[in-house]
């Protein structure tokens, strides 16, 4: 607050210290200290340094939790998906799984990015990238279970 608040105040030389000490980065150590001893220290203070705001973060979205829609999936869920969840058991889909898989792994394809690509696009994409024809309807079969996929059925 007070750093914010400061250009509302006549000078701006008043910053309390604690406010100083929050925005300033861990201490510098000294040149005379041995490189072992460095690495502990930096790792040490960088820990104390992070731990309180990362405290806060870490109450609100746990890495480990479950995405709630296709926005929010990454890369590794939407490969999670195809590889573990029943709707995407299909021998179709099966057959041209590992291809899926590799391809949106290459691509780092996100739900952001595949929720704003079109169907046929995608297929598209999969055909060139693979050079197999028949895993156009693999593609449009997975794009359309991902769009349509209910994610409260998986959340924890």
């Amino acid at each position: 607050k007070a750093l914010t608040n400061s250009t509302s105040s006549p000078t701006n030389k008043e910053v309390p210290k604690s406010a100083l000490m929050a925005a300033s980065p861990p201490h510098k150590l000294s040149p005379s200290t041995s490189v072992e001893s460095d690495s502990t220290s930096i790792a040490n203070t960088q820990l104390e340094y992070v731990s309180p705001t990362t405290s806060s973060t870490t109450n609100t979205t746990s890495p480990t939790a479950s995405p709630t829609s296709l926005q929010e999936c990454k890369c590794s869920d939407l490969i999670s998906l195809i590889r573990e969840h029943s709707t995407f058991d299909d021998d179709k889909i099966n057959t041209f799984e590992d291809d899926i898989t590799n391809y949106l792994q290459q691509q780092d394809v996100d739900g952001e990015t595949l929720s704003n690509t079109p169907r046929k696009s995608f297929s598209q994409a999969l055909v060139d990238s693979t050079n197999k024809k028949k895993i156009r309807g693999a593609g449009n079969k997975t794009w359309d279970r991902l769009m349509k996929f209910d994610f409260s059925s998986i959340s924890q």
